[in-house]
């Protein structure tokens, strides 16, 4: 995900999609159907959040997930060459905010209610993304094009 932010202008999101597959068989797992992330408009008052969906299907219906970011030693950040600004990261096996897990690079044993027969879940997504950037960070990043992106990884458990 590549990520641009112009403070008090716009903010602009491109995702980028990473999918590791071991030799054993193509269809362990897979991930599709990913939506742009949604990211609300920037104001001053609150905290900024954007979020997607994607289906993921796994033979096994359990699989690991990793996601790491561009910042140093893979930190969630967008910088503009000499300032970086942190977001955070959550990921939910179930295609909801609620009940969504922290990030820190790496969740396992997550569940999907699809094999990979069914690889796109019906046309349905069931697995939700959101990352949040707090109103104090980007308060003090100075002004500028911040970009930045995130590496998904789904593997089977």
């Amino acid at each position: 995900m590549c990520i641009k932010f112009i403070k008090n202008l716009h903010v602009k999101f491109v995702f980028i999609l990473s999918l590791s597959l071991p030799i054993r068989s193509f269809a362990d797992v897979g991930i599709t159907n990913v939506s742009d992330i949604s990211l609300q408009s920037f104001n001053v008052n609150q905290d900024m959040t954007g979020t997607a969906t994607a289906c993921v299907c796994s033979d096994s219906f359990i699989y690991n997930l990793s996601i790491l970011g561009s910042g140093t030693g893979n930190s969630y950040t967008i910088n503009d060459g000499s300032e970086a600004i942190p977001f955070t990261v959550y990921w939910n096996d179930q295609n909801s905010s609620s009940g969504k897990k922290l990030v820190r690079q790496n969740l396992s044993g997550l569940s999907t209610s699809y094999d990979c027969s069914n690889y796109n879940c019906n046309n349905q997504t069931n697995a939700y993304l959101e990352i949040f950037f707090s109103k104090s960070d980007l308060m003090s990043a100075k002004h500028g094009s911040y970009s930045g992106y995130i590496v998904i990884t789904v593997e089977p458990n």
